[in-house]
């Protein structure tokens, strides 16, 4: 954990170095350095206004996680142990996964406004998705023996799920979940930006309609600091019920 922890300083501390040089370099005003821009991140913080951003952010991408795992992990689980069902819905699937759900943002927005609810819904559509695909391949390559010893100490379909199915898929679908905070994270600036006044995505646009590129780069380093939070989050989960993986 040590190990993991130094290199995350270290990792962190290049990146910075490299920016920096690239600052003194450029010489351009769209580019600050660090300190400006820290100094920028820690003056937001004290007058409330990047927690603020921070909150509504996490909120969004936190319930779009949960709403996607809640409806994508049963299909999933689903479409994996039963092939006549997999037959009928892998093919409209196969059709939606590659399209890119961000076109539907204006669509979502007509129809829900400009509120929270449209931004997570975009998120969780496009988490469903991902989640989906690796719930149902987790599941279908289940190893067939795990299951037939299930049943013949007599367990039923709902206990075979819960204490065999899903604990042997679940590793794979918070990894899913934690490579898609990521994906997660861009979907969330790009909706906060076309489609609203609040958070982290609509800070920093505003920073930079405003030429307050120190502003700016602070609401960067804020939405790098959120997407690490949901890394760890997951990543602790993952930990914490995938033990034995």
């Amino acid at each position: 954990m040590k190990k993991k922890t130094l290199s995350t300083v270290a990792a962190t501390i290049v990146i910075l170095v490299i920016w920096q040089i690239l600052s003194l370099v450029l010489q351009k005003p769209f580019l600050p350095g660090v300190p400006a821009s820290v100094a920028a991140l820690l003056g937001d913080i004290a007058a409330g206004i990047v927690p603020k951003h921070f909150a509504i952010s996490f909120y969004r991408v936190a319930l779009a996680l949960i709403f996607s795992f809640i409806f994508a992990v049963p299909l999933g689980l689903a479409l994996g142990q039963r092939p006549g069902l997999d037959r009928v819905f892998a093919p409209m699937v196969w059709i939606l996964y590659p399209l890119p759900k961000v076109v539907f943002l204006p669509v979502i927005v007509v129809l829900f406004g400009l509120g929270d609810f449209p931004k997570i819904l975009l998120i969780a559509i496009v988490l469903f998705f991902q989640l989906l695909v690796v719930t149902r391949d987790a599941s279908r390559h289940m190893r067939e023996e795990y299951l037939l010893s299930a049943r013949s100490l007599g367990m039923k379909q709902p206990q075979l799920w819960r204490h065999v199915l899903i604990p042997a898929c679940l590793p794979q679908m918070l990894t899913a979940l934690r490579v898609g905070v990521g994906t997660a994270i861009a979907i969330l600036f790009f909706a906060e930006t076309f489609a609203g006044l609040s958070g982290l995505g609509w800070y920093i646009s505003d920073a930079m309609s405003r030429r307050s590129y120190d502003a700016m780069f602070a609401g960067i380093i804020a939405m790098a600091v959120l997407g690490l939070v949901f890394y760890g989050i997951l990543k602790a989960l993952e930990k914490r019920f995938s033990r034995w993986k």
